[in-house]
């Protein structure tokens, strides 16, 4: 997270931060810091300035930088009418209005939105809307308030990872705009009957038809499935409940809720009434109310009410609303107008998209002296710089004339009515091309498709990208690794071709290389499948128990534990020093492995919690197998001794927040972590059919307990099922050898990997401004390869030393006449 520093008002009192538009779990949380410290904040674009306004004095800009992944945080909602943010929206004049919202009016917001959907703490939303702009924010201070948690994809709304993520049961809801939820309309089989696990759907105030609507409600049969109308200056005014209602009610966008009022004046106009509306907009430093004497505020759209619903009949601007992103024409024909160098005979107006909801037509006069090509592709350039990919929705004809009124103003309802479907774009697709080209053909609309194009060659953006990912998926049976940037010839030769026999290794082999990939990601600023380290401490417990046990059952602790840990605390201490030294400052706790137990330094690196939590589990169960007594019994009743050991921790850990809570130390503890090693040795204890439905059981059970259902309980019931039941996976031979270099190599990356990806962060931040978290993923994995690689060169040197010291003292033999090598008389150095 980086920030920039805004000159400083001369103005004493409250003060104003910005936070650049970032579409990550960090703008999520810079968010929610300022709400917790009552800072008002604004959402700036990459260019934007703090806006001036009168009793605040600026001070810095953050950039929260990217990255997605999931938030677990919970929000406590304040109810004061003090400024909370300030956001920026476009009006028909096309300049950004800064609009003021209170606590009061978010909280209103979310108490309502929450209410209608009834969510609660169990929810794990995927949300398919930026968290920049009104509607994705909105979800996510809606989810934190009831404890639940949420999941900002990387690269946006993906119907693949969704189908992926409700089959693991990773989510339950999920929010989008009507442009997006109708790419999984248009290709219902992608979730493969998944949509039933979703319990929770909402939908932004895009038009969306009756029949999509019922196509929705069929597509999520168990979701409560709610639509919103509203605006930026007034969030959430109505809403539908989808999965409630049925026949004309479903062409409406619902009704109003709690102390929220809405009407229609005589012209059409809706207007809006309530706590939820932003306080005003800043003008020249000043906070102007939006709404009247009475509270209305009126709005630019048109509506009528029937049955007691509000009916939304469209903008009565001709703003135009690109996938939830809203484009003023009139300011879009000035860009283009001018980077054409043309005077007049240009105009534009919105027109319906199938993809977006609406989209672009480009009117032009042949006097203009201008191709439909050039136009469109300078509307193309325009939109980019609004960060708006918009593909096939920019349509350029030629008209006869540009239909104004008598002032010269384009009459942009009459422009659009010109519009003719049936003049294609470009040249229609060849009939019967096969395959991939045939894709191809059909989704950019071309005769022929050339062997050397890729996807992203022939003008890709980032709806379609997702339509042509589930088609080739469906076509190839698997989606290839950077498809996008594929020669078509390349992907073709994929079609049909069988592919090579898989090799088989052990799956403990696999499971510990994949759950040290996750955390170098999480370090890394890659944190999609966090929790590896649960798996982790559970594969050494089952590791333990199978190479270690019989000596440690024979009282051989120490020879058995060392080799656990040097590979750890060697790396440890040598950082640690060198981190004091740094920092200049002496850390007791950190060189006596307890600090986890005091206070997380999170903010200092130090410590590797998990190298003092290990080292804390191994050490108690190493003094446990030093009783004589209970060596008896484990070498005895090895199973019984392993399932109640294990039961015995379980139950600790799950009355011990009574006796100490834990929370504070993020439970980063070893009364929970011995549990779940020990629960490894139990797994490898299990022999029977019925030994291992009660591991699987027991496992389960503390899963549970101590995680409910999320990510970490996910790690710990792979590691038991597959323990248990799934001694062997296939893998591509291929990867074979690297899998097992890098499950090899556990215990060195795990000591490397965190001081590694935050040194490589910093000198991205320091160097660069901000970080790459693939970048930093990938040298954080190198480095700790090659530590790993050092450190093992060593290992193999060893047998080898005394040899070489032999022959050098030979040699010095020979050079000095008054020392005889090896002689007892030699002098003593």
């Amino acid at each position: 997270m980086t920030s920039e520093m805004q000159p400083p008002e001369a103005i004493a009192g409250p003060s104003l931060i910005g936070i650049r538009k970032r579409n990550s779990v960090a703008f999520v949380q810079a968010v929610f810091d300022a709400y917790r410290d009552g800072q008002l904040f604004a959402v700036l674009d990459d260019d934007a300035v703090l806006p001036r306004l009168d009793g605040y004095s600026a001070r810095s800009i953050i950039d929260p930088g990217p990255g997605g992944g999931w938030f677990e945080g919970k929000l406590a909602p304040r109810r004061t009418d003090d400024p909370a943010q300030i956001v920026f929206t476009s009006g028909t004049e096309g300049e950004p209005k800064a609009i003021v919202i209170s606590y009061r009016a978010l909280a209103d917001t979310v108490d309502r939105l929450n209410g209608v959907m009834q969510v609660d703490g169990s929810i794990r939303e995927y949300v398919g809307v930026p968290v920049t702009y009104s509607f994705g924010l909105g979800r996510c201070r809606a989810v934190a308030t009831v404890g639940g948690k949420f999941f900002i994809p990387q690269h946006g709304f993906d119907p693949l990872e969704i189908r992926d993520m409700l089959r693991s049961g990773e989510i339950n809801a999920l929010s989008a705009v009507p442009a997006l939820l109708r790419l999984l309309l248009k290709e219902p089989n992608v979730l493969q009957g998944h949509g039933a696990a979703l319990k929770w759907l909402e939908i932004g105030s895009q038009y969306m038809s009756r029949r999509e609507k019922e196509q929705v409600k069929a597509l999520f049969p168990n979701a409560v499935i709610v639509q919103h109308y509203g605006l930026t200056e007034a969030s959430r005014s109505t809403f539908l409940v989808i999965s409630e209602t049925a026949g004309e009610g479903l062409e409406s966008v619902g009704r109003p809720v709690g102390q929220v009022e809405v009407r229609t004046r005589d012209d059409g106009r809706i207007q809006l009434r309530g706590p939820h509306l932003a306080t005003g907009r800043i003008l020249d430093g000043d906070i102007v109310p939006i709404a009247d004497e009475d509270g209305w505020l009126t709005t630019g759209d048109n509506g009528h009410f029937a049955g007691g619903m509000l009916s939304f009949d469209g903008r009565a601007d001709d703003v135009i609303n690109s996938g939830g992103i809203k484009v003023d024409p009139a300011q879009l024909e000035g860009e283009v107008l001018q980077a054409l160098g043309l005077k007049g005979g240009l105009a534009i107006a919105r027109i319906p998209d199938e993809r977006r909801g609406e989209g672009f037509f480009v009117g032009l006069q042949k006097s203009a002296g201008c191709e439909p090509d050039q136009a469109a592709e300078a509307v193309h350039d325009a939109l980019r710089r609004r960060d708006i990919a918009a593909g096939s929705s920019v349509r350029a004809q030629y008209v006869d004339q540009i239909p104004t009124t008598v002032t010269g103003k384009v009459r942009r309802h009459a422009l659009a009515e010109l519009y003719s479907p049936s003049v294609p774009a470009a040249p229609s697709p060849a009939a019967g091309l096969p395959g991939v080209r045939g894709l191809y053909a059909k989704m950019f609309e071309l005769a022929e498709v050339p062997d050397t194009a890729s996807f992203q060659d022939l003008g890709g953006d980032s709806l379609n990208y997702v339509e042509m990912s589930i088609a080739l998926e469906s076509e190839l049976g698997a989606l290839p690794q950077n498809w996008d940037v594929l020669p078509v010839a390349r992907l073709a030769e994929m079609e049909g071709a069988a592919s090579p026999k898989p090799a088989t290794m052990e799956t403990g082999i696999f499971l510990r290389a994949f759950a040290i990939t996750c955390v170098v990601g999480t370090h890394s600023g890659i944190a999609i499948l966090g929790g590896g380290t649960f798996l982790l401490f559970f594969l050494i417990g089952y590791n333990l128990a199978r190479f270690k046990a019989p000596a440690l059952l024979e009282g051989k602790v120490l020879s058995s534990l060392v080799p656990y840990t040097k590979t750890l605390i060697i790396p440890y201490f040598i950082l640690a020093v060198l981190f004091m030294a740094y920092r200049r400052e002496f850390q007791l706790d950190t060189l006596l492995l307890y600090t986890n137990l005091t206070e997380l330094r999170l903010t200092q690196i130090f410590p590797f919690w998990f190298v003092q939590v290990l080292v804390q589990c191994l050490a108690l169960t190493g003094l446990l197998l030093l009783i004589p007594q209970v060596r008896a019994i484990a070498k005895r009743e090895p199973w019984r001794f392993a399932f109640g050991l294990t039961a015995i921790l379980v139950g600790i850990w799950a009355i011990f927040p009574a006796i100490w809570d834990t929370d504070h130390l993020r439970n980063l503890v070893p009364q929970r972590y011995i549990a779940l090693l020990w629960l490894g040795w139990c797994c490898f204890a299990a022999q029977t059919t019925r030994q291992k439905l009660m591991a699987l059981a027991l496992g389960l059970t503390f899963a549970f307990i101590d995680s409910g259902v999320s990510r970490r309980s996910a790690w710990i019931a792979l590691g038991v099922v597959a323990t248990l039941y799934v001694p062997m996976i296939p893998v591509p031979r291929s990867l074979r050898s690297a899998i097992q270099y890098v499950s090899a190599a556990t215990f060195t990356i795990f000591a490397l990997n965190g001081i590694l990806a935050w040194g490589i962060s910093m000198v991205f931040e320091r160097v660069f401004g901000q970080s790459w978290s693939p970048i930093t993923f990938g040298l954080t994995f190198i480095g700790c390869l090659i530590g790993y690689e050092a450190i093992r060169r060593i290992e193999l040197l060893k047998p080898v030393i005394p040899r070489l010291l032999r022959r050098s003292d030979s040699r010095k033999g020979k050079d000095f006449p008054g020392r005889i090598a090896g002689s007892a008389e030699s002098p003593v150095p």
